[in-house]
């Protein structure tokens, strides 16, 4: 039976490995669908909650997540340079080399502790129900995902793995980075931006949004931003020959 289980196991977290990209996207839009039935954001309910004057605090908020922006382009654009291209969209854990160097001596996931923060905080801009969905789907998705890695990694540098997991937080921030392990790589800022951009329109969004205190005014500047960057990672990762299908 425990057998079984670890199967079963093991093929969701694969699966959700494979989808990760579609899943993240899932997680970013779902909750705005509320928004046919309920008018307000979680963040009128706050303001409201808390005695304080919606304009001023709803306007903070999104000043607050421009700013929470900024972090998760910065830690992915880090991470995605580091890994590279192909490594960082293969459809299979690549086990040729373990990265531990730039925001992997602090983070063992940064990549995807970005995707939790700005995922998070968007479930902020949406009704609370699309709250409560976006804070309900971010540990099932991502948690079978890094479970699926982990067991992948392991299986392949086992006592090296299993020394890096002990001094390096899952998705937690060593302040001091963990020096003389791992593969050694050069930082690709090319690759980083190419493939980890989708979060830096947003910023200019909630900004706009801060100004005017309008959600809809940075959605229509933000949106492009993730729109595009998923158009061009399925161009440049998935068509034959694409990244995704390259052994880094």
């Amino acid at each position: 039976m425990t057998g079984t289980c670890r199967k079963d196991e093991s093929s969701v977290g694969r699966w959700c490995f494979r989808h990760r990209v579609e899943l993240a996207s899932l997680c970013g839009g779902a909750g705005f669908l509320f928004y046919l039935w309920m008018p307000e954001s979680s963040l009128v309910l706050l303001a409201r909650a808390a005695g304080v004057p919606t304009g001023p605090f709803v306007r903070g908020g999104y000043l607050l997540l421009a700013l929470l922006n900024i972090l998760a382009s910065v830690l992915r654009i880090w991470a995605g340079g580091t890994l590279g291209g192909a490594r960082m969209m293969a459809l299979e854990t690549q086990t040729t080399a373990l990265i531990t160097s730039g925001p992997y001596g602090h983070v063992r996931n940064p990549i995807y502790l970005a995707d939790n923060l700005t995922l998070a905080g968007m479930g902020f801009v949406v009704p609370w129900p699309g709250t409560l969905l976006v804070w309900l789907l971010l540990p099932v998705i991502y948690g079978s995902v890094i479970s699926h890695e982990e067991r992948q990694l392991g299986e392949a540098f086992k006592t090296a793995y299993t020394a890096y997991r002990h001094n390096v937080p899952r998705l937690g921030w060593r302040f001091s980075a963990l020096r003389g392990t791992g593969a050694p790589v050069r930082f690709q800022m090319a690759e980083g931006l190419i493939n980890n951009f989708l979060y830096l329109p947003l910023i200019p969004g909630f900004l706009v949004s801060a100004a005017t205190g309008e959600l809809w005014h940075g959605v229509l500047v933000g949106a492009a931003g993730p729109v595009g960057w998923v158009i061009l990672h399925f161009w440049r990762n998935f068509r034959p020959g694409g990244l995704a299908r390259r052994r880094a």
